[in-house]
């Protein structure tokens, strides 16, 4: 079942045509962050830091969605037993 509701996230990001690692609403967050931390880091190892951290949001982002996605069914189901 988790495979599957995998496969519905990524079906949801290829439909809003998204070719960035995350979406736009953490993009930037993400960035001002990278800032912070990395200021005055040479451009190779600021490319490499905001890429992992790219990696670690859609990461996130993926597996807050699964849980989210099952969370909801599971209070859908007890609100149709009721």
């Amino acid at each position: 079942m988790e495979q599957r509701i995998r496969e519905l996230y990524l079906a949801v990001r290829r439909e809003e045509k998204s070719d960035v690692a995350v979406s736009e609403e953490f993009k930037d967050e993400i960035m001002e962050m990278l800032r912070e931390v990395v200021d005055g880091k040479d451009g190779r190892e600021f490319e490499r830091i905001r890429d992992v951290a790219f990696m670690a949001a859609r990461a996130g982002e993926e597996n807050g969605f699964v849980k989210g996605f099952k969370y909801a069914f599971h209070l859908f189901a007890e609100c149709i037993q009721k």
